[in-house]
């Protein structure tokens, strides 16, 4: 027997994370939306949402067409062809309609989407803001969990602006469902 003998000491790991966090955004730098108050700057979101359904839409409404077409299609019907899956459906637009066949009913889209998205994104963070002023306001046992917020936020933004395009997007629909002239 050793009577010298003392467990090995282990090295001290260094922790992975430094000891003191950085701060980021730097304390000069704010983040996107916020003023140096701390406010939300709601023109930045009322934008970034039309930016957002304006592009969506330029890039995705030939999609939007033929899901409406083939989710209205009857077998055997005489107002419009029969697609029997996307790819044909885009052939058949092509060949019957030409490439702006593809674009029938952008206008209304575009603008449907574009308030819509601005619109949401203006309510949501609006709502947002003021139900959590709201709740800080209450006593802590009393408070809804920031998720509960945010949900209440979206579910009643998505409500509002709903009710208000459902006529743009009515008439988007029924501009998708005639065949344009070649």
């Amino acid at each position: 027997e050793d009577r010298n003998w003392q467990p090995r000491r282990r090295r001290r790991r260094r922790p992975l994370t430094p000891r003191r966090p950085r701060r980021w955004p730097p304390p000069t730098v704010y983040a996107m939306g916020t003023s140096s108050a701390g406010q939300s700057q709601d023109w930045s979101h009322l934008l970034s949402g039309a930016g957002a359904g304006f592009l969506t839409t330029v890039l995705l409404h030939p999609l939007d067409l033929i899901k409406t077409r083939m989710h209205v299609q009857e077998a055997g019907g005489r107002r419009l062809p029969y697609y029997s899956n996307v790819l044909q459906a885009f052939r058949v637009i092509v060949r019957v309609e030409g490439a702006r066949g593809l674009y029938q009913g952008v206008g209304p889209n575009i603008f449907g989407s574009t308030v819509s998205w601005a619109l949401y994104m203006f309510g949501y963070n609006q709502l947002k803001a003021d139900l959590t002023r709201m709740q800080e306001a209450r006593p802590a046992d009393a408070r809804l969990s920031p998720s509960a917020v945010y949900i209440v936020a979206a579910t009643a933004s998505g409500t509002a602006v709903s009710l208000v395009m459902h006529p743009v997007f009515t008439i988007k629909t029924r501009m998708q469902l005639q065949l344009a002239a070649r």
